[in-house]
């Protein structure tokens, strides 16, 4: 499965409709996302710690309401082909893109947000838009992903359901001590559906864990050759791109 990695971020503004849109013309599978929360409580796409993309000040998102975040431009920092382009909302991105492809669904969830309780709040909300807006066709049912281990706890405990996917730590260090914790206590992430890994830490030894405790594998952000092939040798499930309209014609000819 090949998925857009906050969209055609290569060619748009990450994170927008554009940059979705353009990533469904060239015919991926998915689309990867990034939800954060408002001041209001309004769970927004965004991927960034703060704002200095978008306004040049190192704020953040809780420091404005989506009405205040909504009147932003959100493309003139990538070209100012996209200037004026909005902000999306979660329930805006359910509404317009649910049907039309699949969609994993990543929760910021960081230790400031941890520690006030944010994160929490974020998972229950972003939850419940999207069982506001389901069911969905078993073929395009959304996934959600995390590096934090407690928002998939949280998001397992109110929606069995959901595929839920641990998006593993991106230094060796860590992500060693991750796969031991799986392999002593494998029941204790059951719930996981799959493990999400930077391709620079791909492994024989994550694919061969994932492959015994039957796990899913995806892996970001295939942008060369070098690092397709890696993927692809390996057999991933979900490969996220940032260049879909590179990587598409790529694979045609492979």
């Amino acid at each position: 499965m090949i998925v857009a990695h906050r969209g055609a971020r290569d060619e748009t503004p990450e994170n927008t409709a554009v940059a979705f849109d353009r990533a469904l013309a060239h015919g991926v599978d998915g689309i990867e996302l990034d939800v954060q929360m408002s001041k209001d409580g309004v769970p927004v796409i965004y991927h960034d710690r703060t704002l200095h993309r978008i306004i040049r000040q190192r704020r953040y998102i809780a420091d404005f309401s989506c009405q205040e975040l909504q009147s932003m431009d959100w493309g003139g920092w990538f070209s100012s082909d996209f200037s004026g382009e909005r902000l999306l909302t979660l329930s805006t991105v359910l509404s317009e893109y649910a049907a039309r492809t699949r969609l994993l669904i990543e929760v910021k969830s960081r230790p400031r947000d941890q520690k006030s309780g944010r994160s929490r709040t974020l998972t229950e909300k972003i939850l419940h838009e999207l069982d506001a807006a389901g069911p969905f066709q078993p073929p395009l049912s959304p996934y959600l992903l995390s590096f934090d281990p407690n928002v998939l706890s949280i998001a397992h405990s109110s929606a069995p359901r959901l595929r839920l996917v641990w998006n593993l730590p991106d230094k060796a260090g860590a992500l060693r001590q991750c796969l031991s914790g799986m392999r002593r206590d494998p029941d204790a992430f059951s719930h996981i559906k799959g493990l999400c890994v930077n391709i620079g830490l791909l492994s024989p030894e994550v694919m061969e864990l994932a492959g015994v405790l039957g796990k899913d594998t995806l892996t970001y952000t295939c942008n060369s050759k070098a690092q397709v092939n890696k993927a692809l040798a390996a057999g991933i499930d979900v490969l996220m791109t940032d260049r879909p309209g590179w990587l598409l014609p790529h694979l045609r000819k492979i």
